[in-house]
């Protein structure tokens, strides 16, 4: 009988009480009709009502009777391993090496170095230091008058 039975019955899915709790619903499939939502001491089938619940089970039997049968829930399929593989359809190419005082934001029809309204050097107003570089480093090295700059 519990074969029998059992081999009618698939469990889909469980929301089980609390530790010590006696409420809790179970989605069960009979004899491959759609699902249904049964309520602890709900009728499955016939005589049959659904005695108790677990997170991953239920107990199936007569009011007055042990467990007919006990169904669980399918176990999860193991989680995925491995990389990805690389997309499809999306090349890309190596960025342009930038040469040293260019710019890669400049605006179309606006010279590199110019602003509009007026010929600035925007090399000198974003990076002081390229084209301040050279003096600086002869101060740190002993400056023109041959002094070092770091303190005594």
């Amino acid at each position: 009988l519990a074969s029998a039975l059992a081999g009618r019955l698939q469990l889909l899915g469980v929301v089980a009480p609390q530790p010590g709790g006696s409420q809790g619903v179970a989605l069960l499939a009979i004899d491959g009709k759609p699902p249904r939502a049964v309520r602890v001491g709900g009728s499955v089938d016939g005589d049959l009502i659904l005695q108790s619940l677990t997170q991953r089970g239920a107990q199936i039997g007569t009011l007055d009777g042990p467990a007919a049968v006990s169904l669980d829930l399918p176990g999860l399929p193991p989680p995925a391993t491995g990389a990805l593989p690389p997309p499809t359809g999306v090349t890309q190419e190596p960025l342009p090496a930038m040469q040293p005082g260019t710019q890669s934001n400049a605006q179309p029809g606006i010279q590199s170095g110019m602003r509009r309204g007026g010929s600035r050097d925007m090399n000198r107003d974003i990076n002081p230091t390229a084209t301040q570089a050279p003096a600086m480093q002869a101060q740190l090295e002993g400056g023109p008058s041959g002094q070092s700059a770091s303190p005594d």
